[in-house]
């Protein structure tokens, strides 16, 4: 949202303030939890991801070629790299990684 929309909202109308910045917090945070896969051909990687990579995370080999990228202050898994992702398909129809995982619908907003 633009400088100049938020002002005409906190000028004009201030009662809308609170709920405004939740439904603000509470749709970033949706975004968050939602899963992107990211195929890199030339490297050959699938990237599953919850959020954008940051310098921050952690990164740890689970082994088999998969690379977990941590948040540092809850170790919670928020990025995979999977390593020669179209050597694998063509070895098996069967692909299962050393993680377990809560999957839920997102919501729409």
């Amino acid at each position: 949202m633009g400088h100049e929309r938020e002002q005409h909202i906190i000028e004009r109308h201030p009662d809308l303030v609170p709920d405004h910045l939740t439904l603000i917090a509470e749709t970033l945070a949706d975004m968050e939890k939602r899963l992107s896969f990211k195929y890199d051909r030339e490297a050959d990687i699938l990237y599953i991801s919850k959020r954008s990579p940051y310098a921050e995370q952690e990164s740890q080999e689970l082994g088999d070629e998969v690379v977990a990228r941590l948040n540092p202050e809850t170790g919670e898994i928020e990025n995979l790299e999977i390593l020669f992702f179209s050597t694998r398909l063509l070895r098996s129809d069967f692909l299962e990684l050393p993680v377990t995982a809560d999957l839920r619908m997102a919501i729409e907003t």
